[in-house]
């Protein structure tokens, strides 16, 4: 069971860290000028290395020879990049109070969020922000808003299936069973079984001489 568990909880990790490197890539690339805001560059790295820590798990329960170690300290460095990156976004969105609505305030709070609004420039002495379109008047926001708010969640929800994670494989290795999900787990009782069960056998061929020799006598 702990074996089947840790597979659905990887690929579940998996699809986080995907949707977590689409999204921050997507919001990468609405940005016209100025850098890249940080926060997003390290949600898109989160993403990527969940990945990696996601395949190097997977590839644990199949594979023996991956000290479990390595796949927890891979998990639990995982797991603070999750939360950070989790931390990070929700502070740099705690600005902005509604994704959809279109009254000034909401507008502003948005339109002054690096996150959202792709860059700003001054031109002719005023800034503008490549939050829309200047020509149909569309507003891009929004959209970069709740793409966001997803990337925000997928983080949070990253760090508690990491969590679980770590914990199914501790919990997997303390039973002695093995990570593969072929086979079944051998553990400390039924090697004990196995060795009372030898004993006995060697204690019986023992015995079988000493009997012959009394019947004979």
């Amino acid at each position: 069971m702990l074996g089947i568990g840790a597979l659905v909880v990887r690929a579940l990790l998996f699809i986080s860290g995907a949707v977590i490197l689409g999204l921050s890539t997507g919001l990468a690339k609405h940005q016209v000028v100025e850098s890249v805001p940080p926060v997003t560059t390290f949600s898109a790295f989160v993403g990527a290395f969940g990945l990696i820590v996601t395949a190097l798990g997977l590839l644990s329960l199949r594979f023996e020879k991956i000290p479990i170690k390595v796949v927890i300290a891979a998990d639990a460095l995982s797991a603070v990049f999750y939360i950070a990156a989790g931390i990070a976004l929700s502070v740099a969105l705690k600005s902005v109070s509604s994704c959809s609505a279109d009254d000034p305030l909401s507008f502003t709070q948005r339109f002054e969020n690096r996150v959202l609004n792709g860059g700003c420039e001054e031109i002719d002495g005023r800034p503008w922000c490549y939050a829309g379109d200047g020509d149909s008047g569309e507003d891009f926001t929004p959209g970069r808003c709740k793409r966001a708010r997803a990337d925000n969640v997928f983080e949070y929800f990253g760090f508690i299936l990491a969590i679980a994670v770590i914990v199914i494989t501790y919990l997997a290795h303390r039973r002695g069973g093995t990570r593969s999900t072929r086979g079944l787990a051998v553990t400390a009782r039924d090697r004990r079984r196995y060795l009372i069960f030898s004993l006995i056998k060697s204690g019986q061929k023992t015995c079988m001489p000493s009997l012959r020799a009394d019947e004979g006598t």
